[in-house]
Parts: C-alpha cells; sequence; structure tokens
C-alpha cells in the first residue's frame, strides 16, 4: 500500500473519529474478531486501536446505550457504513 493511500485512509479516519467523539458518542475498535478498544472517548487511542489489520470495524455508541452505528474500514479506500 503507499503512503499516499494509508495518510488519505488515516485522514478519513481521524474526521470520522472526531465527529463521532464531538457529538458525544463513545467508541469501540474490532479488528475482525476481538474489540481492541471498548467503548473509548479517547481520539489518539481510537487511531491507535485501528489499522493493525486490513480491515477494522469502528462501532459508535450512545453513552449507557446499545449500538448506534458502526463504520467498516477496508484496506485500500473502500468503505463501508451502517448506521
Amino acid at each position: 500500500m503507499s503512503k499516499l493511500i494509508r495518510e488519505l485512509e488515516e485522514r478519513i479516519a481521524s474526521v470520522i473519529i472526531e465527529d463521532a467523539l464531538a457529538a458525544g458518542y463513545l467508541l469501540s475498535v474490532s479488528d475482525g474478531e476481538d474489540y481492541v478498544l471498548v467503548r473509548s472517548k479517547d481520539k489518539v487511542a481510537v487511531l491507535a486501536a485501528m489499522f493493525s489489520t486490513d480491515e477494522d470495524h469502528l462501532v459508535v455508541y450512545r453513552p449507557g446505550q446499545r449500538r448506534a452505528g458502526w463504520v467498516r474500514f477496508v484496506r485500500q479506500l473502500r468503505l463501508v457504513c451502517g448506521l
């Protein structure tokens, strides 16, 4: 994967994370098998948990409630959302 593509993927993820956190949501990161981060409010921690595999699920929660939605990141600029 080129450096440019990786930078673009990280920018896209960063904007989604910033917007979700600004709206008061909590974020979990799954690598497809396990949750590597659960219900976090920390942008740096969320970004650090992502990009360890070819696919990540960013799961969005309303505080004190069940899942509100998710974003699936598949490497090389493929993105799938479910709300």
